[in-house]
This record gives C-alpha cells, sequence and structure tokens, in this order.
C-alpha cells in the first residue's frame, strides 16, 4: 500500500512538471509567434514605403525630362529625387538587411529595378518564371550564343550607348536579343500588319513613323539590303525614339510596360495602360498584372519574362550557374 502510494505521489508530481512544461512552451511559442508577426508587420510596412517612394522618384525623373533644361522648375524637381533617392537607399538597405534571398532572386530584382518598376513588389511567381526561364538556356546554347554574337560585333554596347543617349534603361537592349537572338538579317512571319524585320523586328509602319526607308520587299519574307530596317544603326535609332515614345508618356516610365507594348502592339496595351492612373505608383507592370492578367497575351507575359531573365543573367551569370 506505501508503494503504491509513493508510485502515485511520484506520477502525480510528473504530471505537474509536465503540464508547467507544457504551459511554458505554449507561453515561448506564443511569444515567438507574436514577435514574428509584429516582424512581418514591419517588414511589409518598410516594403510598402520603399515602393511608394520608389516610385515617387520615378515621377520626379518623368518631371524632370519634360521641363527645360536650367530652367528653376527643374533644378527643383532634381533636388528633390536627390533626396527622395537618398530616402529610397535607406529603405531599400533596411530590406536587405532583413532578406535571405538566394543571389539569383537578388538579381532579378535588381534588373527588375533598373528596369524601372519596384523590385520589392516582384510576386514569387514572377521570379519562379524567370528563374525558370534561365533555367532552360543552362541546358542549350541559346542565351550564350546570342550573347557571344552581340559582344562580336560590339551590338549590346551600341545599343546601349543610344539608349543612355535618350536617358532609357541600358538593360532595354536585351528588348533586341528577345525580339532577333541580335541578328540584324531576322526576318518575321506575315503578319496582318505586314511582316516585322531586322534587329528590332519593327513592323512597316512603325519603321515609316520613325523615319526608316522600308525596301521593296516589304511584302515578302526575305532579306532586303534597301530595307533600312536591317541597317543596325538606322534601326537602332529609329527603335528606341520608339521606345522612347512609350516610356516616357503610357508607360509612366517603366521598362516592363514598355516591353508589354512593343510586344503586343500599342493598340491593346495602351487600352488597358489607359484604364490605370497615368502615374508611375498606379500604372506600372505589378497593377497591370493585377487589374488586367485576363487580358494581357501568355505570349506577352513571356516576353517581358524572357527580357528581365536576360538582364539578370547577363549582369550576374554566376548567380545563374551560368558562363558567359
Amino acid at each position: 500500500m506505501v508503494l503504491v502510494r509513493h508510485l502515485y505521489e511520484r506520477m502525480r508530481l510528473w504530471t505537474l512538471i509536465y503540464r508547467a512544461l507544457a504551459l511554458v512552451g505554449l507561453v515561448v511559442a506564443a511569444a515567438i509567434g507574436a514577435r514574428l508577426y509584429f516582424v512581418n508587420r514591419r517588414i511589409e510596412t518598410i516594403r510598402r514605403q520603399a515602393a511608394e517612394v520608389f516610385y515617387r522618384v520615378k515621377a520626379l525623373e518623368l518631371q524632370i525630362g519634360r521641363l527645360q533644361p536650367g530652367t528653376p522648375e527643374r533644378k527643383a524637381a532634381a533636388d528633390q529625387r536627390a533626396r527622395l533617392e537618398s530616402a529610397y537607399a535607406d529603405w531599400s538597405g533596411q530590406l536587405d538587411k532583413s532578406s535571405n534571398d538566394p543571389e539569383d532572386i537578388r538579381a532579378i530584382r535588381a534588373a527588375v529595378a533598373r528596369l524601372g518598376e519596384a523590385p520589392m513588389l516582384v510576386s514569387d511567381g514572377f521570379i519562379g518564371d524567370v528563374r525558370a526561364r534561365v533555367a532552360q538556356w543552362r541546358h542549350t546554347s541559346e542565351f550564350y550564343l546570342a550573347y557571344r554574337l552581340a559582344n562580336e560585333h560590339r551590338y549590346e554596347s551600341q545599343v546601349e550607348s543610344v539608349l543612355a543617349a535618350n536617358s532609357l534603361p541600358k538593360d532595354l537592349v536585351w528588348l533586341a536579343f528577345q525580339e532577333s537572338r541580335f541578328h540584324p538579317e531576322r526576318v518575321g512571319p506575315s503578319t496582318r500588319y505586314g511582316i516585322a524585320k531586322g534587329l528590332w523586328q519593327l513592323l512597316p509602319s512603325t519603321g515609316r513613323e520613325y523615319g526608316l526607308r522600308i525596301g521593296p520587299l516589304v511584302g515578302q519574307p526575305v532579306y532586303d539590303p534597301r530595307d533600312q530596317r536591317f541597317d543596325v544603326t538606322l534601326s537602332t535609332r529609329a527603335a528606341v525614339r520608339y521606345v522612347g515614345d512609350l516610356y516616357q508618356v503610357d508607360a509612366q516610365g517603366s521598362g516592363l510596360l514598355v516591353m508589354a507594348s512593343y510586344n503586343a502592339g500599342q493598340t491593346l496595351i495602351r487600352k488597358l495602360l489607359r484604364s490605370l492612373p497615368a502615374t508611375p505608383q498606379d500604372r506600372n507592370f505589378w497593377q497591370l498584372l493585377e487589374h488586367h492578367r485576363d487580358d494581357i497575351p501568355d505570349e506577352t507575359y513571356g516576353y517581358v519574362v524572357g527580357i528581365v531573365a536576360a538582364a539578370a543573367a547577363a549582369a550576374e551569370p554566376q548567380a545563374f550557374g551560368l558562363q558567359l
């Protein structure tokens, strides 16, 4: 009887200990959960504020581009932009400290930022699509050959210099990669709008609008030396002027919206864009996807993914396991 009572007391003691440990575990778990909740809320707040400042800087960039050089208004806007850029650097620095993104995701975000979109708003789905595109290139020579071709003939540096002279993101050079793989004699398929030709795959109407002479073989899917769309220098100047017009007005400083417009044609994308307020914060690629994803052709979405993938991979090939 004494032994039974002794065992009972020991079991009761261990039960109390287990209950106490369970209670402590619940308290610790609740504390950790609360801390993670507030940390995540703070990160989300920083992310929103950083994105807001990013697009305010973009709005000032567009404003400065429309103002005459040397005017007080332009100087005031430039000073304000400098202050906002400093604030953005602080916000994005805080996000970087809290991030554990691998190198390839950081490279994708950096490419998106260079192309004029807030990198902290990139969705996991978009990042996954970009990573998948680069993964395809690791198993083929497609990207490697195009990259080498551009370097050997100095197409990349030539296009970048024209883009820079027109205050456009240099990474838009990869639009030519997406269009022709840097083959200046590329001829596209016949369409109801005509046949796209050259490095930039300009349609006859677009080539004429931007000052190019269209050759007599315009309706035939063949190379025509008399068609200035095949001239790298002249076609690049025309294409950059076309891109610049898209960038300044309908795309509101977004290189990604420029890409979508370039691929799908001004009519479709312009209609969708003009349904959004004409400010960089309200009219950007992420807002376009949020409001009109079902209206955007999958080909156009994939086109944008391909250019971002090329820009990121070319800038940091080692992050993606590429040898260029």
